[in-house]
């Protein structure tokens, strides 16, 4: 890979979708950091499910699930490995069946 020149820094500088990519990225960036809380949440009353009736809630789980997934597209966008933008310009992702690990 050649080093970029000074008309090839300029020309990324001043193209449009770079900036609104980084529009997307700060709207991202906040949307992870909620998805974060909520896990936090999750994990919480998950714990104090177990510790109480010594097992979890199956829907908590599974929004588990969900926050996971989302939270690897997010990053997936961040890091540049992907395109696509996730949540809230797509649907969230789906959970997997979880019913196997969580009775």
């Amino acid at each position: 890979m050649s080093d970029p020149t000074t008309d090839d820094i300029k020309h990324h500088v001043k193209a449009r979708d770079t900036w609104f990519r980084l529009g997307h990225m700060l709207v991202l960036a906040l949307c992870l950091w909620l998805a974060l809380g909520i896990l936090w949440g999750t994990a919480i009353v998950q714990f104090l499910s177990m510790l109480l009736s010594g097992k979890p809630f199956a829907s908590l789980a599974e929004l588990g699930d969900v926050l996971g997934e989302y939270t690897r597209d997010v990053v997936r966008f961040l890091t540049y490995r992907s395109d696509e933008k996730p949540f809230p310009y797509t649907p969230l992702p789906r959970a997997r069946d979880v019913s196997k690990d969580v009775e």
